[in-house]
């Protein structure tokens, strides 16, 4: 705002505070702008655009130092360097927003190209190559085609090819749920944790078919960012532990880990767009560069030889994975038997 076209009141229009009509460009009590004059219609625009660039530069110099510059946002934060920079926690839950809608728009995708595989599928009939015969009577081997329906499949011949859960995947399917009957028709022991099984395997199976294509897999893959958002405190005391000779505080690995899990997150969002829409290009070489810069942002924020930072990374990630394995193992045991 130009404070040079201000028309300013002896009093603050917000709080009321008392002002000096002559000196007093903002309220020293609440920090509005000491101006009785109203908007005109362009300097409203202008204060809006002035507003989105300032916002729009924050975003770009946090963004960039964020995937180009590994530890740097880190160190500048710590140091007090934060006015240009978004908050770190604001920062994470933007971009883990943003992940979660590009998992969604991907995730669709694939849907859809998996409903048109199989409504080709089920309208067409199920083929048995058998390679021996072919409809003439004649041996020609990987062309003979013995065209029969999934009707006319038998249940019992399909269950010998298949394991235990297919099994009972396939007497799910014909109406048979009751775990007696199903151990029944699949010749298996009474046994309490066979009954176990088939129960807990009907609830998925139940799940499956109530949530469509999401699943049970996918339900619990959409809640990995909030699992993640969970362990930030678990991954930033791994640093303590890592770190406690140096005497950091607590709270400067837990900026650490809220920008480098920002990192992970902005970083699969960039990739699973590009694997969506440039499929033909080799995309998967770019993962590599996630372990590369944990290695630099540790190194830049913790200021520790080569193999010293090599050699802690590698501690930190085996302690990381087996906390998150097992808050993850916990969460889908929770869903699994309380569904």
């Amino acid at each position: 705002m130009n404070l040079k076209h201000i028309q300013r009141s002896s009093q603050c229009l917000n709080c009321n505070h008392p002002l000096d009509a002559g000196s007093d460009n903002f309220c020293p009590h609440c920090g509005q702008v000491n101006n009785v004059r109203k908007e005109k219609a362009h300097e409203l625009l202008s204060e809006l655009a002035g507003d989105f660039l300032h916002l729009d530069s924050k975003v770009m110099g946090s963004v960039i130092p964020l995937l180009f510059k590994p530890g740097t946002l880190t160190v500048q934060y710590n140091e007090g360097k934060r006015a240009r920079f978004l908050h770190p926690v604001r920062m994470f839950i933007s971009i883990m927003i943003i992940f979660v809608i590009v998992m969604g728009i991907t995730n669709g995708k694939d849907h859809e190209s998996s409903e048109k595989v199989k409504k080709l599928n089920d309208s067409t009939e199920v083929v048995n190559f058998t390679g021996l015969h072919s409809k003439d009577g004649k041996v020609s081997l990987g062309e003979v085609i013995d065209t029969i329906s999934k009707e006319d499949q038998s249940l019992k011949i399909e269950m010998e090819k298949t394991d235990f859960a297919d099994s009972v995947k396939l007497c799910f399917d014909k109406g048979i749920t009751e775990p007696e009957a199903v151990l029944n028709e699949l010749h298996h022991e009474h046994t309490w944790w066979n009954k176990f099984k088939v129960i807990q395997a009907y609830k998925i199976y139940k799940f499956n078919t109530e949530n469509g294509a999401e699943g049970f897999g996918e339900y619990l893959l959409h809640k990995l960012p909030w699992i993640i958002f969970s362990m930030l405190p678990v991954f930033a005391f791994l640093m303590y532990l890592l770190y406690y000779r140096r005497k950091i505080l607590y709270v400067d690995h837990l900026i650490y880990a809220f920008h480098v899990h920002t990192f992970f997150f902005l970083f699969l969002s960039v990739f699973m767009l590009l694997d969506q829409y440039c499929g033909s290009l080799p995309v998967y070489y770019l993962l590599l560069y996630i372990p590369v810069y944990f290695y630099l942002a540790m190194r830049k924020v913790y200021q520790q030889g080569r193999s010293k930072t090599f050699f802690k990374m590698c501690v930190l990630s085996m302690m990381y994975s087996v906390a998150v394995v097992f808050v993850f193992l916990l969460a889908t045991v929770v869903l699994f038997l309380f569904y």
